[in-house]
């Protein structure tokens, strides 16, 4: 199985003779605990969906209003067009896409994106900006692995890898 939580699918807690089906021959509080642990990825991501759906609108919608976001977020259509935008594309992709294995492949590289290359690219943009901006590019956040070859050097590894 690809979700390790369906190897539950079958507990019986020892309450299961060894005779017939294990689904309808054990005990009620082992079929509970079955479907407890079974659901349980599903129900916790259903319960993040949302959360992560809102916050990459917001994202999205500051992104694109920049300096008015904080206006644009008091009109409920503007904020709702977002949401969906963040939120309709994975729903739609579920539809076609249900191979529990392939999705994890895909969120691998995704999350290996987003916690490698990302960070780098906003690093490098950010001195980019601060210097256009005549700010100083240094921070009380510095460290040795702040410069842009550290960010480009981390790019390079993370696009080998994927």
């Amino acid at each position: 199985n690809e979700s390790s939580s369906l190897n539950w699918v079958d507990y019986h807690g020892g309450t299961w003779d060894g005779e017939g089906d294990i689904r309808e021959s054990r005990a009620w509080w082992a079929t509970m605990i079955s479907q407890y642990i079974v659901l349980f990825a599903a129900i916790d991501g259903l319960a993040i969906y949302p959360l992560v759906a809102i916050s990459l609108g917001e994202i999205m919608m500051s992104s694109m209003y920049e300096d008015r976001t904080h206006e644009m977020e008091e009109n409920w259509k503007v904020r709702t067009l977002f949401r969906l935008l963040a939120s309709v594309p994975q729903a739609i992709g579920s539809i076609f896409l249900s191979d529990l294995g392939v999705i994890a492949k895909y969120a691998g590289i995704f999350t290996l994106l987003s916690y490698s290359v990302c960070p780098c690219l906003l690093n490098i943009f950010g001195r980019r900006k601060m210097e256009a901006e005549e700010l100083a590019e240094d921070t009380f956040y510095q460290t040795a692995f702040s410069s842009p070859g550290c960010s480009w050097a981390l790019i390079a590894i993370s696009s080998f890898l994927i």
